[in-house]
């Protein structure tokens, strides 16, 4: 895979954003968010984990800053279909097309997918508590590509509620008609074109199963949760701001060198 420098890429996302800005002022959108995930096994919930993303949206620009122990930051330029992966502790990035980054995360997903077989023969080997615990996962991964596979669409509901200081309104997501998600947006948000012309299409590309609504609803998620069996995946925004973001948080830091990759770093769950 070829990667471009560093200079290349800070230059090609900078020449995008002012092309695209030069006929109007467009509104900069930032956001954190926590990310939970819970599973139901010997009569009980368990925390299976969580973690903190900070949002930088700026017209087709975004950023993701991953917080945490292996925190980095994603970087996309939805115009030009560009990734680049920051790893800030060991002052590397990768750069590759989207539709790399897209085929790899399918490819992680058939892997996952292939190894519940395996996992299910090791059941019998562990103890009873850790074998219910690890058998909920499993069927609720089962449960993930099933829905996964059927049409999915969203619909409005009357429930209303108040998320991090935003009245809100819940949508829900349905596959096949099953519904399984919650999907609560803010009302008082108003969302400049760009949100949905680059953000919302290019990140439901980016991972259906975790973006498709954004397109079809026509306001900011405040809180999503979505149940698979016994797993709850739960993604709430704690705070957002429409404050201009300066273009110098899209560049990368000059001490960043290019590194190869075989696959995207973490894993696909």
């Amino acid at each position: 895979m070829s990667l471009r420098s560093g200079k290349k890429i800070a230059a090609a996302a900078l020449m995008a954003a002012w092309l695209l800005v030069s006929g109007r002022a467009w509104a900069d959108l930032s956001w954190a968010s926590r990310t939970v995930t819970t599973v139901r096994a010997n009569s009980r919930e368990e925390n299976l984990g969580q973690g903190s993303q900070n949002y930088s949206l700026k017209q087709n620009l975004l950023r993701i800053d991953d917080l945490g122990e292996n925190g980095g930051a994603r970087f996309y330029n939805f115009f030009n279909q560009t990734a680049v992966l920051a790893d800030f502790d060991n002052k590397t990035f990768l750069a590759l097309p989207m539709s790399e980054l897209i085929r790899q995360t399918r490819e992680q997903r058939e892997g996952v997918k292939a190894d519940l077989p395996a996992r299910e023969q090791d059941l019998e080997n562990m103890p009873l508590i850790e074998r219910n615990l690890t058998a909920a996962q499993i069927e609720a991964q089962r449960k993930k590509f099933e829905i996964w596979a059927k049409p999915y669409q969203v619909k409005p509901t009357a429930d209303r509620a108040v998320i991090a200081g935003h009245p809100c309104s819940k949508y829900e997501g349905l596959a096949g008609g099953e519904s399984f998600q919650e999907i609560w947006v803010a009302d008082d948000i108003k969302l400049d074109p760009a949100y949905q012309l680059y953000f919302a299409k290019g990140m439901a590309a980016l991972d259906p199963q975790e973006f498709s609504h954004l397109p079809l609803i026509p306001k900011f998620p405040m809180k999503v949760v979505t149940h698979y069996g016994a797993v709850t995946v739960t993604i709430e925004v704690q705070q957002i701001t429409t404050s201009p973001i300066p273009l110098d948080a899209f560049i990368l830091p000059p001490d960043l060198k290019s590194a190869q990759m075989k696959t995207i770093p973490g894993k696909v769950k």
